[in-house]
């Protein structure tokens, strides 16, 4: 993953392994197992912040935005059906 890269739109969560984080050229931080980067490309669809080179063989996780607005917009409708059934058993005033 190159800083600059446009049309990028996946988020990668690390399972195994280790990754470095440069931005213009100095490093920033390394990432390992169970860390996610990618978020910013991810949420606001813009160039790569930052360059990301594996330390050793990695296995990454990926979601694409696709991928991503699908899951959110399922969980936004589960969180609105609870609050929902919620409101439904107040009683706001006894007849």
């Amino acid at each position: 993953i190159k800083e600059g890269d446009e049309g990028d739109d996946r988020f990668y969560v690390v399972e195994r392994g280790g990754v470095d984080i440069y931005e213009k050229r100095t490093k920033k931080c390394s990432l390992y197992s169970g860390v996610a980067f990618g978020e910013i490309a991810l949420l606001y669809s813009c160039p790569r912040t930052a360059t990301v080179l594996a330390k050793y063989d990695c296995k990454l996780w990926v979601i694409d935005r696709r991928a991503f607005r699908g899951i959110t917009a399922q969980h936004k409708k589960r969180r609105l059906e609870l609050k929902v059934d919620f409101l439904k058993k107040v009683k706001i005033h006894d007849e």
